[in-house]
């Protein structure tokens, strides 16, 4: 028998501020063995995702989009709580050739990878707690320099109290940067997106000479 989520109170910003930020979604229950999670972020707009199960304990998720908890929603990149909950009682057909999304993108390579990368997982709560909520909506054929070097920029927090934080964050901002441009050189890739350019993210380069070593399983291609 399938598990009950429990419910947390997600249907208006005033409730939302209320929880906790945490990587792990708050659920709330809107069909058997269906339930509409929201990602808390503390100190940028969360994110709405679809949890659905598919035998056992075993489940799968799929981001809708960003809450709209620091912006207006407008239906499409920002998503008040009835915009998603219609998202998931009545989904949209799948996108046309050439207007995929980053989100998309993003399933369909951590997808592919889960088979042979024992990180899959961990790459994909990053991705759903660093890039989803920003550029999560936006078309890949349409994505300009300036709007990821604008999200990037933004994953880097600095510490004055601690002189390693700005470095230790643009460290993790590049590993975040990396599971990007590998989905979306792979959905470039993919003759059927009808992806005309990788420029956009080609060009965005990565903090320098603030990594320390650290296993990764992307190809140096996908990630150039």
């Amino acid at each position: 028998m399938a598990r009950t989520a429990k419910d947390y109170d997600t249907r208006t910003k005033t409730a939302r501020a209320k929880l906790r930020p945490r990587p792990k979604p708050y659920y709330r229950q809107i069909a058997p063995n269906k339930t509409l999670g929201y990602i808390r972020r503390d100190g940028a707009a969360g994110a709405w995702l679809v949890r659905e199960g598919i035998g056992g304990r075993r489940y799968k998720t799929k981001i809708l989009g960003g809450a709209d908890d620091l912006a207006p929603a407008d239906g499409r990149d920002v998503l008040a709580f009835d915009q998603a909950l219609r998202l998931v009682t009545h989904p949209r057909a799948a996108a046309p050739v050439g207007k995929l999304t980053v989100s998309k993108a993003l399933d369909d390579h951590l997808d592919g990878l889960a088979a042979r990368s024992k990180h899959a997982n961990e790459y994909r709560g990053a991705a759903n707690l660093h890039i989803v909520p920003v550029l999560g909506g936006h078309r890949v054929d349409r994505l300009t320099k300036t709007e990821i070097e604008h999200w990037f920029a933004g994953l880097v927090r600095d510490d004055p109290a601690d002189p390693d934080a700005k470095r230790r964050s643009m460290d993790s901002a590049n590993r975040v940067l990396t599971i990007l441009k590998a989905a979306l050189n792979a959905a470039f890739q993919d003759e059927a997106n009808n992806i005309s350019t990788d420029a956009a993210w080609r060009r965005v380069k990565p903090f320098q000479r603030v990594a320390r070593s650290r296993e990764q399983d992307l190809d140096a291609k996908q990630v150039r």
